[in-house]
């Protein structure tokens, strides 16, 4: 279900908002290429990889589903749940070093004839992860537009002053502390 949101975490140290995602894909995707590693089969290898790769898309693609873009969503998930896509955006920055580690194990053992096509999907996967977590940082930012939209309307208001400045700097103030706390460097 797409709309189903998983449970999310911090890390207990620095409050960054994390999943377990991440570790439990990849340790299912590492699994199978370790486990055809053993057979020793350049083709089985091969065969692996384009599964892992097809794999790692396809988790793309549900974290994609959670943010709306394959759906049109009427308002920002961060509207609703900032932290959790807070640890969208970090889940996916982190899934980068792992595509990284993955690809870097998995060329060595497939067809020499297929490793150019390996490593260009596995390019495309980490180009996929890269729009992921910017999309989940945009949505973070629709989140505060949408917050700030209701301020600016009494911008025009003639029984409005300086307090509606004084508002908006404490909502970007209170986004950008609770944003540098949630999400990753």
């Amino acid at each position: 279900d797409s709309e189903r949101v998983p449970s999310w975490g911090s890390d207990e140290e620095s409050g960054m908002c994390t999943t377990a995602a991440p570790e439990l894909v990849f340790s299912a995707v590492g699994k199978q290429i370790k486990d055809a590693r053993v057979l020793g089969v350049p083709a089985v290898n091969t065969t692996v990889a384009n599964l892992a790769t097809w794999a790692l898309r396809t988790f793309q693609c549900d974290v994609q589903k959670v943010l709306g873009i394959c759906t049109k969503k009427s308002a920002p998930l961060s509207s609703s749940n900032p932290k959790y896509v807070c640890a969208i955006a970090n889940n996916m920055a982190r899934c980068l070093s792992y595509v990284e580690e993955l690809r870097e194990s998995v060329t060595l053992d497939v067809e020499e004839r297929a490793r150019v096509r390996i490593e260009e999907e596995f390019e495309d996967v980490l180009d996929g992860f890269r729009w992921s977590s910017s999309i989940a940082v945009d949505d973070l930012c629709a989140g505060v537009e949408k917050e700030l939209a209701t301020l600016t309307m009494r911008f025009f208001d003639a029984r409005t002053g300086t307090e509606v400045m004084l508002d908006v700097i404490e909502i970007l103030s209170e986004f950008f502390s609770r944003y540098e706390m949630w999400l990753m460097p």
